[in-house]
């Protein structure tokens, strides 16, 4: 989906459930990914839409947008979110 929608051009890695010994609403994934990127969790924000999800992203300790659907991840509310997690 990701190759069929052109949005594969832009990730320079993919962590999928195949990657994982425990899937969601393990944290495992997450802390794969922000390991990969040599972050810390607090200098991340996942941007989660599922339950499962949503546990595994605030059990990584890194900032969490949680979101009812695609129509909410724009640029300009991650950017209102950014901006909240920066002031506390």
């Amino acid at each position: 989906m990701l190759e069929k929608t052109g949005q594969l051009d832009f990730m320079d890695f993919l962590i999928s459930n195949e990657d994982v010994n425990e899937p969601k609403p393990s944290p495992e994934g997450y802390l794969n990914a922000i390991i990969k990127l040599k972050l810390e969790p607090h200098e991340c924000m996942i941007v989660e839409d599922s339950p499962k999800g949503i546990t595994a992203a605030k059990q990584s300790k890194a900032f969490v947008y949680e979101v009812s659907g695609y129509h909410e991840v724009t640029l300009e509310n991650i950017l209102k979110k950014i901006f909240e997690y920066n002031l506390k």
